[in-house]
């Protein structure tokens, strides 16, 4: 039941996006939900290691930094395809993402977050102290995506490239989620000892996972760096992680679909206050407090349980039922 309710809201949520691409001629908004598109990817990876296998990461907008700067550099020096790019961008970070699960071995909780997060702050660092990624300044002049020798620069065209990307990542997340991997994983968030006494290599699928997410990232931030042609290292800091983990966290930890609903109303609704300006920060953040309070489940679990409360609500009373 539960495959057959996050399929169809994937399914209703990815239409209204093709829907939108076909019809909408505001520039602006398709440039907006293809940045949504970009992040959900992000979003997504976290989902997938905190919902999925109850490890905690805190850094990774730094895989998504390594992703974006490792395209971009060989994009801009190498000439080298955007497929090229981008697969090596996700490997990088994947790379880098396995030696943190490794690290997950003998961390936990707390300590493991401290870890994450002191590894952001490295990537950070670095982006901003290396001459070759442009430093503080960043780096310019990033070619857009360009694949089998057609060149996608202009925005509905960019957006076509983020959505199909994207989607084939959320049917692919979806698959893996129900698969006796996403089974192994979730007996490894409930109980990492009994998952262990049911001989489940632990420790490799923490490495395996970390791996995973870290390569989307990677791969979001390929995406990234051609659909705007510049980088800063601002962009992939610390507040760019916090960022991604509320993403997670209001769309719902454990709902694939609800992480695309968690990222637009991070990157969508605030765009509807820009006529309160002074006002637009802390309403932002009092709907994102109530969301947490009056949904912890996060909108995906709120949308998935929408259809079994309707049909309860409207279900004919027996004779006698009051």
């Amino acid at each position: 039941m539960r495959l057959s309710v996050q399929g169809t809201l994937l399914a209703l949520l990815l239409a209204i996006v093709t829907l939108f691409g076909l019809f909408s001629r505001q520039v602006y908004f398709l440039q907006l939900i293809a940045v949504t598109g970009i992040f959900a990817i992000v979003a997504l990876g976290l989902n997938l290691l905190i919902g999925g296998a109850g490890q905690i990461s805190l850094g990774q907008a730094g895989f998504f930094g390594v992703g974006a700067y490792a395209s971009a550099l060989l994009l801009k020096y190498a000439h080298l395809p955007f497929l090229l790019t981008a697969l090596v961008g996700a490997v990088v970070a994947g790379a880098l993402g396995a030696l943190v699960g490794y690290a997950a071995l003998r961390l936990k909780g707390h300590y493991l977050a401290i870890a994450t997060l002191a590894f952001g702050a490295i990537v950070f660092g670095l982006l901003e102290q290396f001459a070759f990624t442009g430093g503080a300044n960043g780096l310019l002049g990033i070619p857009p995506v360009s694949l089998f020798g057609l060149r996608f620069s202009t925005p509905r065209q960019i957006y076509w490239v983020v959505w199909v990307i994207t989607a084939a990542v959320f049917v692919a997340a979806l698959s893996l989620q129900h698969s006796r991997a996403g089974r192994v994983l979730r007996a490894i968030r409930d109980d990492e000892v009994a998952a262990a006494s049911l001989g489940i290599p632990v420790g490799l699928w923490k490495i395996r996972i970390f791996t995973l997410t870290a390569a989307l990232a990677g791969l979001a931030g390929a995406l990234y760096a051609s659909y705007l042609g510049a980088l800063i290292p601002n962009a992939f800091g610390v507040l760019t992680s916090m960022d991604l983990l509320l993403m997670a966290v209001v769309g719902g930890l454990g709902s694939i679909p609800g992480t695309i609903l968690g990222v637009a109303t991070f990157t969508i609704l605030p765009e509807f206050g820009r006529r309160w300006e002074e006002y637009r920060l802390a309403a932002y953040g009092v709907v994102l407090v109530l969301l947490v309070l009056l949904f912890p489940g996060g909108l995906g679990a709120l949308v998935e349980g929408l259809p079994r409360w309707l049909v309860g609500r409207f279900r004919p009373k027996e004779v006698g039922q009051r």
